[in-house]
Formats: structure tokens, C-alpha cells, sequence
């Protein structure tokens, strides 16, 4: 009773105490009071971020590269195809007391519908109701122990979902026994789907799997460490376990020489097939590991040395490195694990996967260029999980609305840490694209942006007639000019890529202040642009430092001036377009002074730089004022997936918000 009151008591005075203080910071004088305090709490447990210059720029993708893809033969790896026992139910329709799995595959049929071959991993068998069906989820593997069978909805749930080559070789074949793999093997052909890696008898085994798409003929090579509840022996010996699937022994195994000896056999075999590329499909590696373990590396290097062109690796469960390797002058794709395709268990980064692109060329099958794209394990609310690519959320509001705040932090979360284990950069959910590429010799290139769909009103806007009339342009700004968040994907990129055949430059860098565009105005004069566009002075207002900031409206202006005469000593024609400072949002790491403050500097700049343009006869745009624009740079909730910090668009849809706000709000 006594413990009662003393807690009771406690937690009145934290509440008394916060509304205290939260009348105590109610009062404009304590304000510049508590930021200070503030900004040095900050400083000692949320260190500022690098200097710009450690953020990556990002290559873009050049038109040959485009021209590449465009042309090459694609085909798609996915990881596990799994039901764990929550995956089972949740697909269990009780009224009809019947299965159904298409919802888990809803969100990416249409990549696998378009794509020219599709190969995923069918971790389990289809053994029938003679079986249960999966006995556990991985957190309770202590109590119950793991044996999969997955009802016979979902391979043709898989299969109509566009799915055409899948592998049985995994450490799950033997759940159920030999009459659950002869079953499965027996269904997935009249389901749609070419089963590859468990085989009937020795001849089987032996076989080299040939499968021809667009005239390439791919010699498919699937391998699994071993099959839970079997000891590695049994696969080695001389029963009918050792033709049953293509076994890799560990390392340290007393039977790794018979095993690399079979290896070795199968690729001879291979290649005497008159495939154009062999593809080694191994299920191997430590669970949970967002990096190859000694095992992967050991058999990686053999099927490369081996003549492999492809390795599709899988099983840890979590996403892996895509890695382009050099066999003599060719190259060579490694993809360690793309994670599980989607299942019902989330810790250790479960939900968190990827589907890898891989794109052929079609003279001779070699790989050209592949791509990831970054699936959450989505739980839907009253559903199933479901494979959602992160970059859906950015372009659907209600698939945004559906998840909670749980789910939509999770899937910012999911995005930078597949990229970040895939690509060795991690990109942001405001940065993502549909797809990431990576080249041979390049490693991530991005693309380019989309071009803005213009209405009849941004076309007859003063901005895009000037912009329309010149022949050359150059982009003049600090970092979101630059893109120094984004990659180097700045602001002006889907206005530039909606203007055809204009010569387009960019001189930025993230940072700088007007002082700097001063220094350097006999650079921008050699861009000889017909016209510039001057977006630059935010941090001028949010630096205040004397020896490199404007630290008044008059001096900003008094340089913008200085910027002009210069360029136009060299540039005689040359037209200046304005645009006013961006406004950094909230919690401003640079900014010392009060909200207040920091507006009504704002608002005097842009005032005295409009003043200036109209005396000058140079256009002054204030994508500010736009409505629109301001609702997505003030909303807390959708919205906020357009900005990468309190100041940066994003990439994927900031950078096209504000280029269509300077359309809008122009003359």
C-alpha cells in the first residue's frame, strides 16, 4: 500500500512539474534560454551530421546505359518463398474452409509479369493433408520445432503470380520426407512452374537444367548446405539420399573434397551443354548475417573460378551484398541473399528483403547491369503479409494510410538498410526510386529524374518561356542545387528534363554562401550560359557568420549585384533568374536565434531580392508562396517523406514539389 502512494506521489510531481515548465517555456523571454540549452544537450548526444562533402554524389546513368537496359534480356531473383504457421492461417478463409495467397504477391506481379524469366527459392514442400501444415514461426522454434508444408494454394498463388523457375534445393526439401518432395516435385510443373534442385533418381541429378529465354539458353545449377534433421553423411553416402539434391559441404567438412569434386563435375557438364551462361543457385549461409559468411565465400570463389556467370545465393534470411566480380575480362554477378521474399517474422530484420533484376545482353548472356528493390514484409491489417517495394508508399497515399506509425517508421528503416547492405550506400526512403541500379566497374548509379507533367498554366508561366527560349542554362545554388543530400539529385532536375534539347550546366556546392558565388564568378562566366539561375543567400540567413554571410538584405543584395556585373563582363546577353531562399524547416541545427527571428530575416530577403530583380529587370521567383508546396513542407504526417532534413527535398518527390512551386508561383 505504502509503494502505492509513494508511486502515485511521484508521478504527480512529474506531471506538476511538466506543466511547469511548459508554462515556464510559454514565455518569449525564456525562449532563446532554453535553445541554448538545447543546441548544447544536442551537441553532446546528437552529434551534426557530416560535412557535405562526405555525402555521396552519386554518377547518373548515361544514355548508353539506358540504352543497355532497354535492350538486354531481364530476369528477376527472389529469396524464400515461405509460410511459417502464422503464414498459413492468416491465408485460411474459414467460411469456405479453403486457402488463398494472392494478396502476398499483389504489389510486385507486375514486375514479375513483365520481366522475361523470374526464378525464386520454394522453401518447403506441398506435401498434402497427410501432413500438418508448418508447425512453428521461427520465435518459438525452442517449444515447437520448425517443419514446413505449405498448402497447395500457394505454388499456384506463386505461379500465377508470374513466378517460372523455382528451386528446391534447401535445407527444408526433407520436411515432410521423400513423399513430400516427390509430391511437390509432382505439382509445381502442372501449377506453371519449372522445379529445379530435387530430383528423382541419379540420371535426374545429373542432368544439367537448361532453361531458354529469348533465344539464351541458361544452365541452371541449384545446391543447399544440407536438409534439417539429416546428417550431412547421409548425402554423401551411397543411398538414395545422395541423388535426391545437389549438396555443399562446409568448409571444415571431412567430405568438402568429394563435394568440390561433384561441383567440378556439374559445371564440365554445363558447360559441354552449349549454354550461354551458367547460373549456380546455392542455399547457404549463417541465418540472420547481413554479410557472406565463411561458407559463402569459400563456394562463391569456387563457382566463379568454375565459370559460374550468375551466383543467386540464398537462405541467411536477410539481405546481402549485390557484388560484380572479374573472372580474367568478363564479368560476374554475385548476389549473396536478397532475404526472404516475405514471411511472418520480423525479428532479426526478417521483414526486410529485396527482389534483385539482372539484365542479359542477348548476343551472349553476360550480365550487364542489375538492380535492387527493396520489399517490406508488410502485415497487412486484416490480412496477410504482403511483399510491398518501399517506393510504393511514395506514390500511393492510401497504402501510406493503411499502415501505422510502427509500420511506417519500420519501412523508412527497411529501405535504408537493404540498400545500405545491397549497394554499400544506404538511400533514404525520400531518395528512393523504383528501382537501384548497379553497374559493372560503377557499382549504384541512379537515374535520371522524371520530367514534370506540365499543365497549360506552368507553360505559359514566364519561367518556362525563358527557360524554354534559351539555348544553354546553368543552375546556380548551394546543396539543394547541388543535391547534397539527395546524391546529387537537385532541385531544378525535373524542370531541366522537361526542356528537350538544351545544353544544361550545374555550378553548386552544399554549404556556401553568397560570398562564395562572388569568389567564383569568373567560373560561372565560362558556363556562358544564356540563362542563370541564381537559388542561393539560405545560408546566408542561417549561418550569421560575418567573414562569409550577407548579414544584411542590403548586402545579400549588393552581391547578387556583383554576381550579375561579373557574369555579364564575359556574358553580355546573359538573363538572371532569382529564386528566393528556401526556408529550413523546424530545429535548424545552424540556426541559434528564435523561429520568429529566422522569418523575419527570411521574409526581408526575399522582399529586398524581389525589389532588386523588378529595378534590374531580372524574373524573381518565390516558390514560397506556393500553397501547395507549402501543405507538403509543413504537413508532420505523408507529407514528411518529401524532405530528407529540416531543409533538403527528397530526391524522390521534394525536388519535383518545389520545381512545379517555382512554375507555379511564376508570372
Amino acid at each position: 500500500m505504502r509503494r502505492s502512494r509513494i508511486l502515485k506521489a511521484c508521478i504527480a510531481l512529474i506531471v506538476l512539474g511538466g506543466v511547469f515548465l511548459a508554462g515556464l517555456l510559454a514565455r518569449p523571454w525564456v525562449e532563446p534560454f532554453a535553445r541554448k540549452v538545447w543546441h548544447r544537450i544536442e551537441r553532446i548526444f546528437c552529434p551534426p551530421p557530416p560535412p557535405p562533402e562526405q555525402y555521396p554524389i552519386w554518377p547518373v546513368m548515361t544514355p548508353e546505359q539506358e540504352a543497355q537496359v532497354a535492350d538486354a534480356v531481364k530476369l528477376t531473383f527472389v529469396g524464400d518463398l515461405i509460410l511459417l504457421r502464422d503464414g498459413v492461417e492468416f491465408g485460411y478463409d474459414a467460411t469456405y474452409g479453403t486457402f488463398s495467397y494472392e494478396e502476398v504477391f499483389e504489389r510486385v506481379r507486375h514486375f514479375w509479369e513483365t520481366d522475361d524469366l523470374t526464378i525464386g527459392v520454394f522453401e518447403g514442400p506441398m506435401a498434402g493433408t497427410s501432413r500438418p501444415w508448418s508447425t512453428s514461426d521461427y520465435h518459438d522454434m525452442d517449444r515447437v520445432p520448425l517443419y514446413l508444408n505449405f498448402p497447395d494454394a500457394f505454388g499456384e498463388a506463386v505461379a500465377e503470380a508470374g513466378m517460372d523457375v523455382v528451386t528446391l534445393a534447401n535445407n527444408h526439401l526433407l520436411d515432410c520426407g521423400v513423399e513430400g518432395v516427390m509430391r511437390t516435385l509432382e505439382l509445381l510443373p502442372k501449377q506453371g512452374m519449372t522445379a529445379v534442385g530435387a530430383y528423382r533418381t541419379p540420371d535426374e541429378r545429373n542432368r544439367i537444367e537448361i532453361v531458354e529465354v529469348k533465344g539464351l539458353r541458361l544452365a541452371l545449377l541449384p545446391y543447399t548446405y544440407g536438409s534439417n534433421y539429416w546428417p550431412e553423411s547421409a548425402f554423401f553416402g551411397e543411398g538414395e539420399m545422395r541423388s535426391l539434391t545437389r549438396v555443399l559441404a562446409t568448409p571444415e567438412s571431412p567430405y568438402l573434397e568429394e563435394s568440390l569434386h561433384q561441383v567440378e563435375a556439374d559445371f564440365a557438364r554445363a558447360r559441354e551443354s552449349g549454354a550461354n551462361l551458367i547460373v549456380a543457385l546455392p542455399h547457404m549461409g549463417e541465418q540472420f548475417l547481413h554479410a557472406p559468411d565463411e561458407m559463402q565465400r569459400y563456394w562463391c570463389d569456387v563457382f566463379v573460378r568454375l565459370g559460374a556467370d550468375l551466383v543467386l545465393s540464398d537462405h541467411p534470411h536477410a539481405a546481402q551484398p549485390i557484388e560484380w566480380r572479374k573472372r580474367g575480362t568478363e564479368d560476374v554477378l554475385v548476389v549473396h541473399c536478397p532475404g526472404n521474399f516475405v514471411n511472418s517474422y520480423s525479428p532479426h530484420d526478417g521483414d526486410a528483403s529485396m527482389m534483385v533484376e539482372i539484365y542479359l545482353s542477348k548476343t551472349g548472356g553476360s550480365p550487364l547491369a542489375a538492380t535492387c528493390i527493396p520489399l517490406y514484409g508488410y502485415g497487412v491489417p486484416g490480412g496477410n503479409y504482403q511483399a510491398v517495394p518501399t517506393h510504393d508508399v511514395l506514390t500511393d497515399t492510401a497504402l501510406w494510410d493503411t499502415m501505422s506509425r510502427n509500420d511506417q517508421r519500420r519501412l523508412r528503416e527497411v529501405q535504408a538498410l537493404v540498400t545500405r547492405h545491397a549497394l554499400g550506400n544506404p538511400i533514404l526512403l525520400e531518395n528512393a526510386e523504383p528501382r537501384h541500379f548497379t553497374f559493372p566497374g560503377v557499382g549504384y548509379v541512379r537515374q535520371r529524374v522524371q520530367p514534370l507533367e506540365l499543365s497549360p498554366r506552368q507553360r505559359t508561366s514566364t519561367l518556362w518561356r525563358t527557360l524554354e527560349a534559351a539555348g544553354s542554362i546553368c543552375f546556380v545554388g548551394d546543396s539543394i542545387t547541388e543535391g547534397t543530400r539527395n546524391g546529387g539529385v537537385g532541385w531544378y532536375e525535373p524542370l531541366a528534363e522537361s526542356l528537350k534539347g538544351k545544353t544544361i550546366t550545374r555550378f553548386a556546392k552544399g554549404s556556401m554562401t553568397s560570398r562564395y558565388f562572388e569568389e567564383n564568378v569568373v567560373t560561372l562566366a565560362a558556363q556562358r550560359a544564356d540563362v542563370y539561375v541564381m537559388a542561393y543567400g539560405c545560408n546566408d540567413i542561417r549561418y550569421r557568420d560575418p567573414a562569409r554571410c550577407a548579414m544584411t538584405p542590403e548586402d545579400f543584395v549588393a552581391s547578387c549585384e556583383r554576381v550579375v556585373a561579373g557574369i555579364r563582363a564575359q556574358v553580355s546577353q546573359a538573363r538572371f533568374v532569382f529564386v528566393a531562399p528556401w526556408r529550413s524547416r523546424f530545429y535548424d541545427h545552424n540556426w541559434k536565434g528564435t523561429e520568429a527571428e529566422k522569418w523575419a530575416l527570411y521574409d526581408a530577403y526575399d522582399h529586398a531580392l524581389e525589389t532588386f530583380c523588378k529595378a534590374s529587370g531580372h524574373l524573381f521567383i518565390n516558390p514560397n508562396r506556393d500553397s501547395d508546396y507549402n501543405a507538403l513542407f509543413t504537413s508532420p504526417t505523408w507529407g514528411g517523406v518529401r524532405f530528407v532534413d529540416g531543409i533538403h527535398p527528397g530526391a524522390a518527390l521534394g525536388v519535383r514539389a518545389y520545381s512545379k512551386a517555382c512554375l507555379e508561383v511564376s508570372p
